[in-house]
């Protein structure tokens, strides 16, 4: 039940990772703008290693391959 939350939880944090990440490579992609949001540009990145901070705490303890194998046994 614990795992269940946990793989739950890593996977909503890998989500907002990915949107994070988008953002960052929206604003990347236009000079004019990269250069206007920098501060933007390193809160997001901030969020982002925030995120992979968290998630490495919540899989201490736990074998991330059974981890994956729990999910397959659905």
């Amino acid at each position: 039940m614990i795992k269940s939350y946990i793989r739950d939880m890593v996977k909503e944090n890998n989500k907002k990772i990915d949107q994070l990440n988008a953002q960052i490579a929206m604003i990347n992609s236009n000079t004019i703008s990269k250069v206007k949001n920098v501060a933007r540009i390193r809160a997001l990145n901030q969020q982002v290693v925030e995120l992979h901070l968290l998630n490495e705490e919540l899989m201490k303890g736990i074998d991330p391959k059974e981890l994956m194998l729990e999910g397959t046994k659905r």
